[in-house]
């Protein structure tokens, strides 16, 4: 967690270069350009002051309840789609996340078998979209959780949105056990709520990604999430969007699981898109393969004998789809 003097430190150079020109009465450098009152600098460390500690508190009210793996995968520069490739379903999805009609597709499902790639593109949108405030992707190998999913997000609104952070702090300090609550309460009051008081927010609407819902291994936990989400834009007021990713099915599993579900993803206000063994994919992992084995391929080997068209062909077929059976050639 950061310290709550990381604000000064950041400073000490401008500090210091205020000090060293006490004589020129504020202002720094020659005279000519670069003025910057002293009053101004005083009020500029406040602010950062102000936001460092601000930070340092939410920290503290939701620590515990935040996957550190989500924040940190956030930050990183996430994989992104191979050049050239997946150009129909990119342009599908930011055509959605630009619409500036806050009413049409609140929540968009992005749905297709083990493999195609969904994560991939979900991060290339999420990284090339500035309306993407917040990620979550779901992973069996990391604390990754449901109950971990709406405190992540609302660390992420809060860093990308800062108006929203002293609404954020102060539903916290004002119900202690929000962290802890239904979902519902804890989207109204900590996401819902905070957009909606934010002047800063407006259209195209902000968009939160959730991939790899069917790696939830909470079944209830997941299907009350996906509920309160469609409950809310069924309002026709949320203030953001949602994209999710999933399989079509998330698992073979009891009936009344499945019937919740397919309500769910095929209610009106879910737009669906479906990712799969496309004559799109097919180009798109031809490309892939033809790229990569290029790339492996050695100048001084230009004579020798290297995979043919047909080679390509039998691989794209082979994979059925999959990026990731690709890729795992690629890597052998």
């Amino acid at each position: 967690m950061p310290s709550s003097n990381s604000g000064i430190s950041c400073l000490q150079p401008l500090l210091s270069s205020l000090t060293n020109n006490q004589h020129n009465d504020g202002i720094i450098g020659d005279g000519s350009y670069n003025i910057i009152n002293s009053g101004d600098i005083q009020v500029n460390i406040s602010q950062v002051i102000k936001a460092d500690n601000e930070d340092v508190e939410l920290d503290g009210l939701l620590d515990g309840f935040v996957s550190e793996d989500a924040l940190h995968s956030f930050c990183r520069s996430p994989p992104k789609c191979h050049p050239g490739t997946r150009k129909i379903v990119r342009k599908e999805i930011g055509e959605w996340v630009d619409n500036r009609n806050s009413t049409k597709s609140p929540l968009l499902w992005l749905n297709g078998p083990a493999g195609v790639g969904k994560s991939v593109i979900a991060k290339t949108i999420a990284g090339s979209h500035d309306r993407v405030i917040a990620t979550f992707f779901f992973s069996t190998s990391s604390d990754r959780t449901a109950s971990t999913l709406f405190p992540t997000l609302v660390r992420q609104l809060a860093r990308r949105i800062p108006e929203t952070k002293q609404l954020i702090i102060a539903s916290l300090k004002n119900n202690t056990s929000l962290r802890t609550s239904e979902f519902e309460e804890q989207f109204n009051h900590l996401i819902v709520q905070p957009l909606r008081k934010c002047t800063v927010v407006s259209t195209p609407l902000p968009v939160m990604v959730i991939d790899g819902v069917d790696k939830c291994t909470d079944e209830n936990m997941l299907l009350r999430f996906l509920e309160v989400l469609v409950r809310s834009a069924e309002n026709g007021d949320m203030p953001l969007r949602f994209l999710i990713c999933s399989r079509p099915e998330p698992r073979e599993i009891h009936d009344d699981f499945t019937d919740r579900f397919d309500r769910i993803s095929y209610h009106p206000v879910v737009s669906n898109i479906q990712v799969g063994f496309s004559e799109e994919c097919k180009e798109d992992i031809a490309k892939y393969l033809t790229d990569k084995f290029n790339e492996i391929r050695q100048p001084r080997e230009s004579t020798s004998p290297w995979l043919q068209q047909r080679d390509i062909s039998d691989l794209v077929e082979r994979s059925s789809g999959q990026f990731l059976y690709a890729s795992s050639i690629v890597r052998l």
